[in-house]
């Protein structure tokens, strides 16, 4: 439900920002404000006393009103041919996910909920929990550093939630959190492939369509939608969608300087309660704005500057209460390590350089001089972004760990499309200078190869996720592990734990989180993350969730194996 609500909101604030700029720019608009409000609803709800789901509909009700009587006084214009098939083109990527996701719940053999829960998911499901029983985003209540994107699962979650069963609500909070993350991912396909529309307006519509597509279908592989589902990076999809988005209001700047200022500030604020590191990466494009329009700025009336002030206001108000408090708290966690595919420096130092390649061709042979400007602004606050993760892990064995390798995979991918973007604007002078030509060759050699991760999976089939996913296949997954979870979920019939199983290490990981007490401190999560537990263990784990337990098994001898560590302990069971 929310999903179509958020859907229809962010049509009408593209329909909005349409009637002052480029269909692209729109989009990048459209999202920031999608997202800036979605922060806002969250933060003032727990004030309010308001449910989440009122709030929710209440708030993109009066936007989508809004765009209905605007539209009414000022008219429709018809888009053209070439409109419908560029913005066709861009929605290509979108459109494909969610195709997929919808034929997985009907094509027999095809892998229907499992990919939505991966690795991070469940502790998705969980802060998502915690802020819905808040009724939002509350400053001291806030355990986990990314509330937005949580926040808005937790109100996916919030209609029809009280008509579920305790046994019934892992299977839909689960959904939930799929159907948020399909459109996320959709609006990532849909602004990959606009920033490339954007390069491409000198081109014939066919082969502007083209790459369009290309840079549309990006999002689909496994290098950026792959490794999401596989380590259930479900915050990346918001990054990425922040990211690109300022990406395309930064390229609008000469136009509207005040806005896109203000639109940057927001996606700022915004970007605090997704990740707040990529905060350095987008910061100095609000610089290289402020600094290039300041005339118009310093000339701009109180009216308008009233969006940038509140922008700022949300910002430094967000930074003060919630992000600063996180961070002295638990910036220890910066350190940690976790579980990510091999993808190295070396394949993140190689997008930079395609990216800087690129712009510099586009900047000397296509005038984009902005964009070779953008890029170095990126580039210098990636450096900063990345070196401060980097000094986190001063003194470990290696310096390059999980989060540092989180952040420039996912910077990567902005610049990747960042690039796409830049060899569009090449294209037209391909024919003429050869040295485009190897560029451009060399570029998609190298975009190809960066993209085919020199990390997990190896075979073709598997750089295309989606494929697997309606195959059946994709990540090792079953369904039988999934419904075995979800049927296990819920504390009506006791805590369930599995033991010599197929699926122990994976379906543990939410039985041993999902319903426990204090999820934060319960020591019992240790026992979540291994990769298999012991008779003695199985006790432990047993002994920390209390009574009325039941062990379910596939092996004959686990009772007595079990009996012999803790007697009469658990009940045990066979099958699942």
């Amino acid at each position: 439900m929310m999903v179509a609500v958020w859907t229809v909101g962010l049509l009408a604030l593209w329909s909005l920002a349409i009637r002052r700029t480029s269909a692209p720019a729109a989009a990048g608009f459209a999202v920031i404000g999608l997202l800036g409000v979605e922060l806002v609803i969250l933060l003032v709800s727990p004030h309010l006393g308001v449910p989440l789901p009122w709030l929710e509909a209440a708030v993109w009700a009066a936007v989508v009103l809004v765009a209905i009587v605007t539209a009414a006084r000022a008219g429709v214009t018809a888009p053209s041919r070439r409109a419908l098939a560029l913005t066709l083109a861009a929605a290509s990527g979108g459109l494909l996910v969610i195709a997929t996701a919808v034929l997985a719940q009907v094509l027999p053999g095809a892998l229907h909920i499992a990919w939505a829960m991966n690795s991070d998911s469940v502790n998705v499901i969980v802060f998502s929990r915690e802020i819905l029983e808040a009724g939002g985003i509350v400053p001291s209540g806030t355990g986990s550093p990314t509330p937005l994107p949580f926040g808005m699962v937790a109100s996916a979650m919030a209609p029809g939630r009280n008509d579920v069963s305790d046994a019934g609500l892992a299977g839909h909070d689960v959904a939930a959190l799929a159907g948020l993350w399909v459109f996320m991912l959709a609006v990532c396909c849909l602004l990959a492939g606009a920033i490339v529309a954007r390069s491409a307006t000198r081109l014939r519509t066919p082969v502007a369509a083209i790459v369009t597509v290309i840079a549309s279908l990006l999002g689909t592989t496994w290098f950026v939608l792959g490794v999401q589902f596989q380590y259930g990076f479900v915050t990346t999809s918001f990054a990425l969608a922040l990211l690109l988005s300022v990406w395309l209001v930064y390229l609008d700047s000469p136009r509207h300087p005040v806005a896109s200022l203000a639109a940057l500030i927001v996606a700022a604020a915004a970007l605090l309660a997704v990740w707040s590191p990529l905060v350095v990466v987008v910061a100095p494009l609000g610089v290289l704005i402020a600094v290039r329009s300041r005339r118009e700025i310093l000339r701009a009336g109180w009216r308008r500057m009233l969006a940038p002030i509140a922008a700022i206001a949300l910002a430094v108000g967000y930074l003060a209460a919630v992000s600063i408090p996180q961070y002295l708290a638990a910036s220890a966690f910066l350190a940690a390590d976790g579980g990510f595919p091999t993808i190295g420096p070396a394949t993140i130092v190689s997008a930079v350089g395609l990216v800087g390649v690129l712009a510099a061709l586009s900047a000397r042979f296509a005038g984009e001089r902005r964009v070779l400007s953008g890029v170095l602004a990126m580039v210098i606050g990636f450096a900063l972004g990345l070196g401060f993760l980097l000094a986190q892990r001063v003194g470990f064995e290696t310096t390059w760990g999980y989060y540092p390798a989180k952040f420039g995979w996912t910077v990567s991918i902005v610049f990747l499309v960042i690039a796409l973007g830049a060899a569009a604007s090449l294209l037209e002078h391909l024919a003429a200078r050869r040295t485009e030509i190897i560029a451009s060759v060399f570029g998609t050699v190298l975009l190809a190869g960066l993209v085919w991760s020199p990390g997990e999976p190896q075979d073709p089939i598997s750089q295309l996720p989606l494929v697997e996913i309606v195959g059946g296949n994709a990540f090792g997954l079953t369904n039988e592990q999934a419904d075995t979870v979800l049927s296990l979920s819920g504390r009506e019939n006791g805590q369930d734990v599995l033991w010599r199983t197929p699926y122990d290490s994976w379906g543990n990981r939410w039985l041993l989180q999902l319903d426990v007490d204090e999820f934060h401190t319960n020591p019992v999560k240790a026992y979540a993350y291994l990769p298999s537990l012991s008779a003695g263990d199985v006790c432990a784990v047993i002994d920390l969730l209390g009574t009325d337990v039941t062990v379910h098994t596939d092996d004959p001898n686990a009772e007595a194996d079990l009996d012999a560590v803790c007697p009469g302990a658990a009940t045990v069971v066979m099958g699942r």
